[in-house]
């Protein structure tokens, strides 16, 4: 093997884990053992889409249409997923964790923004591992975040 193609070795100093509302046990874990692993500080990051009232145009002023109610269950459930996070962080088993709820439609833009902002130098996601048909039907966060990513990413089979 040529110098030039020498693996260089690796050291991570900022982890950002995406944390979603399913199975995100195993996916804190590996952080967890990385981060203890290269002393690394760990961002948890829960990305909700934002609340956005549907406006009626016919009506004066585009007056919104959605009750309150609607608008009141968004605060309750982004209240829920900042609660959440703590939940997990104070788990852990390592000191230097963050929390962080993201309100963005875009998941893998909004996980991709954070690790800029948060100089992350890898991003650890679950990944179900699916393939062929059920990867068209059903989608791949893992994989849309590969694309185009600030750094390295880490998908943890679920």
């Amino acid at each position: 093997m040529s110098e030039s193609a020498q693996p260089k070795a690796v050291s991570y100093a900022r982890i950002l884990v995406a944390v979603d509302d399913e199975e995100y046990l195993p996916v804190c874990r590996r952080a967890e053992l990385l981060a203890t692993q290269f002393d690394a500080d760990v961002m948890l990051i829960h990305v909700m889409e934002p609340f956005s009232p549907v406006v009626a145009p016919g009506v004066m002023g585009g007056a919104s249409i959605i009750p309150d109610t609607e608008a009141e269950n968004y605060d309750e459930a982004l209240k829920l997923a900042r609660r959440r996070l703590v939940d997990i962080a104070a788990a852990m088993t390592i000191e230097k964790v963050e929390t962080k709820v993201v309100e963005d439609g875009d998941i893998a833009r909004a996980v991709h923004s954070e690790a800029e902002a948060h100089g992350s130098d890898l991003i650890v996601v679950g990944s179900h591992g699916r393939h062929g048909l059920a990867l068209l039907f059903s989608g791949s966060t893992a994989v849309d975040l590969l694309k185009q990513s600030p750094c390295d990413v880490l998908a943890v089979t679920l």
